[in-house]
């Protein structure tokens, strides 16, 4: 798992995740949020790294409860 933080998240649930790990931002889909649930910027979360059809991106994304 990766872990990262929210930078960025629209109404409709499409954002972004600084990781920790490495350079650049990491698309996240609606779809990709464990539960269905919705994040928020500044959020910490963990997730696995897939190819999607817009290149890299997060999926299984699930808060990390601090």
């Amino acid at each position: 798992m990766e872990t990262g933080t929210v930078t960025a998240v629209s109404a409709e649930g499409f954002g972004f995740i600084a990781p920790d790990r490495h350079a650049g931002e990491i698309w996240i889909r609606p779809r990709s949020i464990d539960g269905g649930g919705q994040l928020h910027e500044g959020q910490r979360v963990e997730y696995i790294l897939v190819v999607g059809s817009l290149g890299v991106e997060a999926a299984n994304v699930r808060p990390i409860n601090a």
